[in-house]
């Protein structure tokens, strides 16, 4: 929840400061060939009162399979009293490759199996994506879709779409008292055939410490620290039990996830002039 624009190209007109995020997810640790993913997201202060824009990367990698996304994102912003409603665009690359072809079976001959990659591959595609998000001092809602051009990126006769994915959340921010503040989150992700759904709530102590935990349907329940060591650097850590089939195996050391933001604002220099000014004539 706390890196929307992953999946909401709207969200980057959160906040009025320079933002660098990074983030490093292992999934499935222990397993041989789980997925890792990992992203750098730059979000830059607002261009004018109402445009906003970013610049991100993204590396996904499952097995064989690596994926890699360069994204740009802008956001316009519509200035509702104290509220704000945000349009998104995310236009990219997704590059689709296959480094390593050395697949091991026990009696097996892959060379001439028309369903596996034996030869080092790439492919390049567009991507698009769209989102809208309507924030108030004391909740938000947003919507989006992604891989609107459900891009191609098949090998032969390997076939490889990335689907159409859509995207909703929710959060509230409760105030308790000075010391306690509950934020819970909604998320939900489908591609109209199959759907994940989680349910978050987070509690922020003294306004720099988070602890929080995620339930993600009939698949994982997750914990979440998180600690803001200064003003503007933030550390949150996130670790996934999972409750399916995968996260029963013994060797499996559930999910692992990292990530830093850090904010800045950038100062206008006032340009001095070099002009000599007589006081009898100003």
């Amino acid at each position: 929840m706390f890196n929307k624009y992953v999946f909401n190209p709207a969200a980057i007109a959160d906040g009025d400061r320079m933002c660098v995020s990074a983030f490093y997810r292992s999934q499935w640790s222990g397993i041989d060939g789980s997925p890792t993913y990992m992203g750098v997201n730059v979000a830059m202060p607002r261009l004018t009162r109402n445009m906003s824009a970013g610049i991100s990367v993204f590396s996904d990698k499952l097995g064989k399979y690596n994926n890699t996304e360069i994204e740009g994102s802008y956001a316009y912003s519509i200035h509702i009293d104290e509220d704000v409603f945000s349009m998104g665009l995310k236009v990219g690359v997704v590059n689709t490759s296959f480094t390593d072809v050395n697949w091991v079976t026990p009696d097996t001959d892959l060379t001439n199996d028309p369903g596996i990659v034996n030869s080092k591959s790439n492919s390049w595609s567009p991507n698009v994506g769209i989102g809208f998000q309507y924030s108030s001092k004391k909740w938000y809602a947003g919507a989006s879709v992604y891989n609107i051009t459900e891009q191609d990126n098949s090998f032969d006769e390997v076939k490889i779409l990335q689907k159409r994915q859509y995207y909703f959340t929710g959060g509230y921010n409760i105030r308790l008292n000075s010391t306690f503040k509950l934020m819970p989150n909604v998320l939900v992700q489908t591609d109209l055939i199959s759907y994940q759904i989680d349910v978050n709530v987070n509690t922020i102590i003294h306004d720099n410490l988070i602890v929080g935990t995620t339930y993600r349907l009939e698949d994982a329940l997750s914990i979440l620290l998180g600690y803001k060591v200064l003003d503007d650097l933030q550390i949150y850590y996130s670790y996934d039990f999972g409750i399916n089939k995968i996260g029963s195996f013994s060797n499996s050391g559930g999910s692992h996830e990292l990530s830093v933001k850090y904010c800045f604002t950038i100062e206008e220099k006032v340009k001095k002039s070099k002009k000599n000014r007589n006081v009898r004539f100003l």
